[in-house]
């Protein structure tokens, strides 16, 4: 296995085409995008979330409520790093930073918010 120098970046989200923009997008800022689709997935990748330097999470992986509070506090208990609370609206976000988050933006804000959150991650 090739080991990349890239910092590492897990994002949580059901929406395989936003996913694939973000993929595209956080490339070419020099970082490496490992995609989650289901909460399933995401109880998988707890024994590696040490490998990731920042974890993003959307509010709603099925229906229209905040499904992700417990993985985000599960998460919290076991990493240390940047946590952003994905969604498009306030009060989802609100209730994902109140679970362990350390910051929320909007879906199609996430390019803009790490490097606002962690300026060394981005290649300069």
């Amino acid at each position: 296995m090739i080991q990349s120098n890239r910092p590492r970046i897990l994002i949580i989200d059901d929406d395989r085409e936003t996913q694939s923009l973000w993929k595209d997008m956080l490339t070419l800022m020099g970082l490496e995008l490992v995609s989650v689709f289901t909460l399933t997935e995401a109880e998988q990748q707890l024994s590696r979330i040490q490998e990731f330097e920042v974890i993003a999470v959307d509010a709603c992986m099925s229906g229209n409520t905040p499904d992700t509070v417990p993985l985000v506090t599960k998460l919290r208990e076991r990493f240390n790093g940047i946590m952003i609370a994905i969604s498009n609206l306030p009060d989802f976000q609100a209730a994902l930073i109140r679970a362990g988050c350390n910051f929320g933006c909007a879906k199609f804000d996430l390019h803009e918010k790490l490097p606002e959150c962690l300026p060394s991650l981005v290649a300069a």
